[in-house]
């Protein structure tokens, strides 16, 4: 009868993941892995195998952790603020990346893809994956004309997957906010997005270019909406058609973007 195992296997896997994450596979050495999993060599080969095999699901572990969970939470929001906000959540994550680990998908396609053929069909599943996200947000939006239809949605789900990778490559060695926010303008713009320049919760465009109004999770909902709660995701919709006496605040203070009349400001309840 097999032992059980003395270790939770999903804190030892975030831990090899993280090894595997700032250092790669290569310059990863088991013993380097074991002991930050805090295990030994023996009961690290009896629970996930070899060195491969525990960065497989070291790989798989992160992709769920970050472009799954990411894009489970996006496609919840207005397409055009789903795109934008993907962006803008990879840029806040690689300039708070102190240990310039970068992405760990693009880590593995430049390290790993080229000659193994299983990483290079994992990887490329994933990539496809987010591409069809990009590609639903852009087909959604030029339906309700919130996103400029000149290109076809697949051509445009390309060119943000290409931005995305080249952001997070140039992060690794330039992780300053306006470069990356720079980079990401021009496919924004080619989108009918507002650029980096006008930040959440500030003023931008003027309301004749928006369509929709988005606030933040601080609280401000449409009269008889229900409030926001602890998992409600962060940010709620509400059509430029609602008069700004319709809405509410629920919390203290609250800071809004693209909302109508004379909210479009920062306001204090």
């Amino acid at each position: 009868m097999a032992r059980p195992r003395k270790f939770d296997e999903t804190i030892v896997l975030e831990a090899a993941m993280n090894c595997f994450w700032a250092q790669g596979f290569e310059q990863t050495s088991v013993r380097e892995l074991a002991e930050r999993m805090g295990i030994t060599g023996a009961s690290l080969y009896n629970a996930f195998g070899d060195k491969r095999s525990l960065y497989r699901q070291a790989f798989v572990h992160y992709l769920a952790q970050t472009v799954r969970d990411r894009v489970a939470r996006l496609e919840r929001l207005p397409p055009a603020l789903a795109i934008r906000t993907f962006f803008d959540e990879i840029i806040a994550r690689s300039v708070d990346d102190e240990q310039r680990r970068g992405c760990m998908l693009v880590n593995a396609a430049l390290e790993l893809e080229p000659y193994d053929p299983e990483f290079q069909r994992l990887i490329v599943e994933e990539m496809m994956f987010i591409e069809a996200f990009f590609c639903r947000c852009v087909t959604a939006g030029q339906k309700d004309s919130s996103i400029i239809g000149t290109r076809r949605a697949d051509e445009v789900a390309k060119l943000l997957l290409s931005v995305l990778l080249g952001i997070r490559v140039l992060a690794r060695s330039r992780p300053q906010r306006e470069v990356l926010e720079g980079a990401a303008n021009g496919v924004l713009a080619l989108l009918g997005c507002p650029d980096f320049e006008t930040r959440p919760w500030v003023t931008g465009p003027a309301l004749s270019q928006r369509r929709v109004a988005i606030v933040s999770s601080a609280g401000l909902v449409v009269r008889g909406e229900n409030p926001f709660r602890g998992r409600d995701p962060d940010y709620r919709a509400i059509p430029s058609t609602i008069a700004a006496r319709d809405l509410q605040p629920h919390l203290d203070q609250f800071r809004s973007n693209r909302v109508p009349g004379g909210l479009e400001r920062r306001l204090s309840a």
